[in-house]
């Protein structure tokens, strides 16, 4: 048979274990952002709110409809992606839909979302100012 919760003031540890759930429970929300689309390498990503350090393979947060209803996506206002190339780099996108930074081959933009919807793809030839 399950013991009752001792609830008295003295137990500390309990009170403790509460308050550290509550915390979690407040702060994490904020901090992790999840992703279902197949595009990315991770599912779970920790956000660092930290925008002057973001640099190749870093992932970027987009949040705002008219932001991402302008990229092609009008279900949401949060977009996750990784940044391909740096201020001062080279980007060149071919007619073929091909990103390539300094030269290097990125990706392929995609034509279609996941549920058939034609997507607007990025275009840009030159220096990342």
């Amino acid at each position: 048979m399950p013991k009752p919760l001792n609830l008295e003031f003295g137990n500390w540890r309990l009170w403790l274990a509460l308050a550290a759930l509550l915390v979690a429970g407040t702060l994490l929300p904020s901090r992790i952002s999840v992703t279902l689309t197949p595009s990315l390498k991770h599912r779970l990503y920790w956000l660092v709110n930290s925008p002057e350090r973001v640099g190749r393979g870093d992932y970027v947060l987009f949040q705002g409809r008219d932001l991402t209803s302008r990229m092609g996506v009008s279900k949401t206002e949060e977009m996750l992606k990784i940044v391909g190339c740096n201020e001062g780099d080279i980007l060149a996108v071919t007619g073929e839909k091909k990103f390539f930074c300094n030269g290097e081959y990125l990706v392929r933009a995609k034509d279609l979302s996941l549920k058939g919807v034609p997507l607007r793809y990025f275009v840009f030839n030159g220096t990342i100012h």
